[in-house]
């Protein structure tokens, strides 16, 4: 490999919000002064030794002070974008289903607090054309695009980069004319939940690194699914969460990161786990079950080659985790309700009265 060499690392979502059920108790509610951006920071860094550009994906958006929030809204703190620049983050992704829920203001503030904190970005849509992102450090060139297929209700006007595999297809070949060594398009995708990858996702992928990309980087399953080596390719299709306030069900407390060592030529990647410990921030995994998740993560791939009634075994997989999800996030508000705030338990009640609504409409 040349000896000049960039360092990148991939994570999973990143999450500046709360969850409703942890409404002044999650990763919102984390006092960003100074001191605790610089403790985070260097917990961070801790499971990088090697110091690589941190590459996330943004899961909500973000104002100076945290907005009173109202029913499912979420918003965070500029403290979290300091403490994420500090930590090593230079590239954020926009393009996923909460970004947009606080309209354009919610958007345009995130855009312009990431300059001000000297982050870039992807996943919106600028001058018509979805955003590209050069990255050029020791003379080696790393382009970026991303796109969201995630419940686009917040963003009908296509601000964040609605998915399409055409306009993948198009930015790819963009990137191309412009002369990267390496292409990667970052994806919000997926069903929730689920330790593999649809049948459609994984062609689309593969139709991906066809048009020229190197590597393609999932989120939105808020768990971990396999990797997959493709024609010269990396396809990650979910590295689950990195920074975020879940609970339940466990599997969503187990991410994936993943490294890049690229030369002008060929590159080299590893892989590894973090827990969300009981702040739901990264911490490095327990060897013993790191060594469990990477057996899970090999019969999951296993599944995702079996053809025969491959799509109604996952459907049936996805409902039955989606459903076991609902009931124990409903056990644990129950089992919480008296530790809320007054106030914030009537936001609850128009949250969880409206998500009913919302369900019943539906059908």
């Amino acid at each position: 490999m040349d000896e000049k060499v960039l360092k990148i690392a991939f994570v999973g979502d990143v999450f500046p919000a709360n969850l409703p059920y942890n409404r002044g108790f999650g990763v919102g509610a984390v006092r960003m002064d100074d001191i605790t951006q610089t403790n985070l920071a260097s917990r961070m860094k801790a499971l990088f030794p090697e110091g690589p550009i941190l590459v996330g994906n943004l899961e909500s958006p973000v104002f100076q002070e945290s907005p009173s929030l109202k029913n499912e809204k979420f918003a965070g703190s500029e403290g979290f974008l300091k403490m994420l620049k500090m930590a090593g983050f230079e590239l954020l992704s926009l393009a996923n289903n909460h970004m947009m829920e606080h309209g354009v203001r919610g958007l345009n503030s995130t855009k312009q607090l990431m300059k001000n904190n000297g982050l870039e970005y992807i996943g919106t849509d600028e001058c018509g054309m979805p955003k590209c992102f050069v990255l050029e450090r020791n003379e080696i060139r790393f382009g970026f695009v991303s796109f969201n297929d995630i419940d686009n209700q917040y963003n009908p006007g296509g601000t964040v980069c609605i998915y399409d595999q055409d306009r993948v297809v198009e930015s790819i070949e963009r990137l191309k004319a412009v002369g990267p060594d390496y292409i990667c398009v970052v994806l919000h995708w997926g069903d929730e939940f689920i330790n593999r990858a649809s049948k459609q996702q994984v062609e689309d992928a593969h139709l991906f690194i066809d048009a020229g990309a190197n590597f393609v980087i999932g989120s939105h399953p808020h768990v971990v699914q396999p990797i997959e080596n493709y024609h010269g390719g990396l396809i990650c299709y979910s590295l689950g969460n990195f920074v975020f306030d879940m609970k339940v069900p466990r599997s969503t407390r187990v991410g994936m990161t993943i490294s890049l060592s690229l030369g002008k030529d060929a590159y080299s990647y590893s892989e590894s786990f973090i827990w969300l410990n009981k702040d739901y921030f990264p911490v490095k995994l327990n060897a013993k079950i790191e060594k469990r998740i990477r057996k899970m993560l090999l019969e999951e791939w296993k599944e995702m080659q079996q053809r025969e009634n491959y799509d109604s075994k996952y459907n049936q997989e996805k409902k039955f985790r989606r459903n076991m999800k609902r009931l124990m996030e409903k056990a644990l508000l129950i089992r919480n309700w008296f530790r809320f705030d007054p106030v914030v338990r009537c936001e609850l009640r128009r949250y969880y009265w409206n998500k009913l609504e919302g369900h019943k409409d539906s059908k």
